[in-house]
């Protein structure tokens, strides 16, 4: 199976669902049930990594003023259009596959993302070595489309330090915080 997966590709499908209030609406609501975990009144710094055009960070930044986002995606289009309606957020257009972290960040959100992603786990790992705590939202096992190259199932994270943050209402599929690796033992036989 070919990835569909490519920058041209998302620039086409983005600028087509960006005006989808379904589509985007289900997404919103990951973002706002995400803000109870974050806290309203804190400071602090949050990378979305396949942040799209940008209304996840949007939801974010409203329900919590006094943090720094940031937002990075391999869609040049939805990038361009998040830097012209969004000023306070920062953009960037990357691929997360090939991107290096210039800086740390206190969270990271990959919010269905990883599910386009041939090796997923290697991207977590390289967000746990810029961020304490990566938010990772992926759907149920079964809801796979022909654009998703990783299908997780139950005890997909179970290598990790994780805490299982439950579901908004209608929205199903893993939503968990990361925050490392499991340490692994070495006991001899």
């Amino acid at each position: 199976m070919r990835n569909k997966n490519t920058e041209d590709y998302w620039n086409k499908k983005l600028s087509k669902i960006s005006a989808s209030r379904s589509v985007m609406h289900k997404r919103i609501l990951l973002y706002r049930f995400l803000v109870r975990f974050l806290g309203r009144n804190k400071e602090f710094t949050l990378l979305d990594v396949g942040c799209g055009v940008g209304l996840g960070l949007v939801c974010l930044a409203q329900h919590c003023p006094r943090a720094h986002f940031y937002g990075l995606d391999l869609s040049s289009w939805a990038i361009t259009h998040a830097r012209a309606r969004y000023r306070g957020i920062k953009f960037l257009h990357a691929d997360i596959r090939s991107y290096e972290f210039t800086r740390d960040f206190d969270y990271i959100s990959i919010v269905r993302t990883l599910e386009h992603l041939e090796n997923p786990f290697t991207i977590l790992d390289k967000c746990l070595e810029a961020s304490p705590m990566v938010f990772v939202s992926v759907p149920k096992p079964g809801t796979f489309c022909t654009e998703h190259i990783t299908e997780f199932e139950d005890g997909s994270f179970d290598e990790y330090e994780a805490k299982e943050l439950g579901n908004p209402k209608g929205i199903h599929g893993q939503n968990l915080a990361i925050y490392g690796k499991k340490e692994m033992v070495y006991e001899p036989t």
